[in-house]
Formats: C-alpha cells, structure tokens, sequence
C-alpha cells in the first residue's frame, strides 16, 4: 500500500476523532471553545478535499501524454488546490498547536493528546506534500516533451 494512502487515512481518522471528541466536550460544557470546534471541523473537511484533489491530480497527470502541444490541455487547477489546501491545514494545525502550548503553560489543559494528534496530521502531511511536488515535476516533463515534439515536427 502506498504511504501517501496511508498518511492520507491517519490524518483523515485523528482529525475526525479530535473533531468529535471536541463537538462531544462542547456539547455538555467541558469547553467553551467554539473556536477549537471549528478548527477542527475545517481541518477534517479540508483533509478529505486534499484527499479528493489529489487523487484527482493523480488520475490527470497519468493520462497526461506527450502529445503534439496543440492536443495537451493544461490544467495546473488540482496541483494548486492541493498546494493551497495543504497550506490551510497548515496554519490551521500550527493555530490549534500553538494554542495548546499557551494553555499548557497558563494551566488550563493537562491534556496532551490534542498535541500528539496535531504532531501526528502534520507528520502525515510530509510524504503527501512531496508525492505532490514529484507530481509537478512528472506533470512538467510531460509537458516538456510535448512542446519537444511539437518543435521537432514543425521545423
């Protein structure tokens, strides 16, 4: 099984479990943080359209060919959601983290699985960023070669 799958379905399963561990805790007042309810209800929905995105990114850049240049349509559209959907989740992460750290230190929260679990989405985010990223390149030599036989045949 490819490790990107895999990271996609660990960070998809812990941004889904903090989400509903969350809702659960605001519902019968253990919190008053709507704030953190929405972070990570935005987190989870932004995780499963990565997921989508991506996988529609994928299925576009293997039918991609180095056809004659007239023939290719370019679409970068998916490469670009992913990339800002990535970065999203991102600072979305990063806010829910640094928050944490601050009620860590004021006292307020003993609780550090919401660390682990943000630790564990953004480690999961590496091998999908640079599967990405290696998509581009395949997407940009493919291109490449097109415009390739596109010169070659018209000189």
């Amino acid at each position: 099984m490819d490790l990107v799958i895999i990271s996609f379905a660990l960070s998809i399963i812990f941004a889904s479990y903090e989400f509903v561990g969350i809702l659960k805790a605001r519902i019968v007042n253990r919190t008053k943080n709507t704030g953190r309810v929405i972070i990570k209800f935005v987190v989870f929905v932004l995780l499963i359209l990565l997921f989508w995105q991506y996988t529609s990114w994928n299925a576009y850049i293997l039918t991609v060919e180095p056809l004659l240049i007239k023939d290719i349509k370019l679409s970068n559209t998916p490469y670009l959601i992913c990339t800002f959907v990535m970065t999203l989740i991102l600072v979305f992460t990063f806010v829910e983290a640094y928050g944490l750290f601050h009620a860590r230190r004021k006292g307020l929260t003993k609780n550090i699985s919401r660390f682990v679990s943000a630790a564990v989405i953004l480690l999961c985010l590496i091998p999908i960023l640079i599967k990405t990223m290696g998509m581009w390149d395949t997407y940009t030599e493919k291109l490449e070669r097109g415009y390739d036989n596109y010169y070659e045949k018209n000189k």
